[in-house]
This record gives C-alpha cells, sequence and structure tokens, in this order.
C-alpha cells in the first residue's frame, strides 16, 4: 500500500471525479441488481464498483470500508462521519489513502 505524503494534493477535478463515483455506487448496484441496462452499461457499473471495493479494501480494515466509501461519497468529514471511534488523523489518513487508491484502481491518474 503506497502512502501518501500529505504535500502531495489530488487535484480538485480528480477529487470531484472521484467524490461523484462513489455517491453513484449505490444506483450502480440496484442497476446491477436488476439488470436494467444493456449489457455494455452493466459491464462498466460492474467495473466501476468492483474497482471502488478493491481500492477501499486495500487501505482499510474490514469494518470501516462501507461507511469510509459512503463519506467519500457524501463529502463528509471526520467531524460528521459515524465512524466516531477513529481518531481524527487515522480517519483522515484512511480516507486521504482510499481516494488515491481509488483513483489508481479506475486508471484516473
Amino acid at each position: 500500500m503506497a502512502r501518501y505524503k500529505l504535500e502531495k494534493r489530488m487535484p480538485l477535478s480528480l477529487d470531484r471525479t472521484i467524490v461523484g463515483l462513489c455517491g453513484d455506487y449505490d444506483r450502480r448496484e440496484r442497476v446491477l441488481a436488476r439488470s436494467a441496462a444493456p449489457p455494455e452499461v452493466l459491464a462498466m457499473y460492474e467495473s466501476l464498483n468492483r474497482g471502488i471495493d478493491r481500492a477501499v479494501a486495500d487501505v482499510c480494515e474490514d469494518g470501516i470500508r462501507e461507511q469510509i466509501r459512503l463519506d467519500i461519497g457524501a463529502g463528509r468529514g471526520a467531524r460528521r462521519t459515524p465512524l466516531y471511534f477513529l481518531s481524527e488523523g487515522t480517519y483522515k489518513s484512511r480516507k486521504r489513502d482510499a481516494k488515491w487508491r481509488i483513483a489508481e484502481e479506475l486508471k484516473l491518474l
């Protein structure tokens, strides 16, 4: 797992893209469950969601993966997250690393 230094900042447009992709995760899951789209669309949705899942799994423990993904998609920060048991530094580190890993996994870098 690569560690990213604080001085390396993610470009705003890339950050917004990742927030949007994570925010749309549940809608894509519903479409996949119903098979309510053409096969090409379903394949892309599957690829996006599994890529996000793999990326978050690479940097986060089992118990916080889904919430980190939800927090990224909602633009929620350390003060509003239900992950109150994590220190602010740990939360921010996991979330930052998850965003970078999602960008790598989805070939956005």
